[in-house]
């Protein structure tokens, strides 16, 4: 007698509808929330370099400050230093990364050894203006791990991946410690609003050549209440934003071009380089060509050409 095994079907199981209670919440939706979403898209971080650096007493600025046009953020991997800026002062430490904005001189002071990554960026809103041009606090924004990073950043040139990664490291510092993210773009949209065609105009003209009357034109206003205005808004006066915003745009064709220094100096109307480049060491507190050596080569200018 044969027997042959019949697979039986599973047995039905009732069908229990299952009850979640109240719906799953929105955390946000484009419907919902759409000027705020619209506004982190259009946040930029722009990167410039990134640099290794170990240094030691020569990195101390010796009574001469430190700034330019751009934002730097540092990337402590081990020794330390010490920066000092408006009778304020910052230690920095291993495993922390650092941030000290554009336009804010500081003096530096290393007593053994400092190493560290250096990065170069800018955060624009909208394209081309600097968000955080108002900020004059060097901050510490947080630790970051230097072991998840700087293995696959000793194969250059970077992957896309990798700039990726930094990218994100940058944006996730901010957003974790800087508490004043959100009112800083609050600012600067409240700016836009208001002075949307001055903005526009020095964007499109970040040069020597700009004047207070330019802007006060495409304001619709007289000089004298433009000027009122504009500083009751800024907290600057307009030429100074202007001085700035041509300053930013000289340390960029200096960090991004090899072109000669009078070059720039036509390019961004100066009457000549020697105009310009007094110009730019009031600005920085060195001459361009010390500073282009010291940002893209990572050479130390003399003392006496930055005095």
């Amino acid at each position: 007698m044969t027997h042959t095994n019949v697979a039986l079907p599973p047995p039905r199981l009732p069908v229990v509808p299952i009850d979640y209670g109240e719906p799953f919440p929105i955390v946000f939706s484009q419907q919902q929330q759409s000027s705020h979403l619209d506004l982190v898209a259009d946040i930029r971080f722009r990167m410039f370099f990134l640099r290794y650096a170990r240094v030691g007493a020569e990195w101390s600025t010796a009574g001469t400050p430190r700034t330019d046009g751009f934002h730097h953020l540092h990337l402590v991997c081990g020794g330390g230093a010490e920066v000092k800026w408006n009778h304020s002062h910052l230690i920095l430490r291993p495993d922390r990364a650092y941030w000290f904005p554009a336009h804010v001189p500081v003096h530096a002071l290393c007593r053994d050894s400092y190493e560290h990554y250096w990065l170069v960026f800018r955060c624009e809103w909208p394209v081309g203006v600097d968000l955080f041009w108002q900020w004059r606090t060097p901050l510490c924004l947080g630790c970051w791990n230097p072991k998840e990073y700087v293995g696959k950043w000793k194969h250059r040139p970077l992957s896309l991946r990798e700039c990726w990664r930094v990218q994100g490291l940058l944006q996730q510092l901010f957003t974790h410690s800087f508490d004043a993210f959100e009112a800083v773009i609050q600012r600067q949209h409240n700016l836009q609003v208001k002075f949307p065609q001055v903005l526009e105009l020095v964007d499109k003209r970040p040069d020597a050549s700009l004047r207070v009357r330019d802007l006060a034109r495409a304001q619709a206003m007289t000089p004298n209440v433009f000027a009122r205005s504009f500083r009751e808004h800024f907290g600057i006066s307009p030429k100074e934003y202007l001085n700035r915003r041509l300053n930013q745009e000289a340390c960029q064709m200096l960090l991004t071009t090899d072109l000669p220094l009078k070059q720039i100096a036509r390019r961004l109307h100066f009457a000549d380089k020697f105009y310009f480049s007094r110009f730019f060491k009031r600005r920085n507190h060195v001459p361009p060509a010390g500073y282009r050596r010291r940002i893209r080569h990572g050479s130390r200018e003399r003392r006496q050409s930055a005095a």
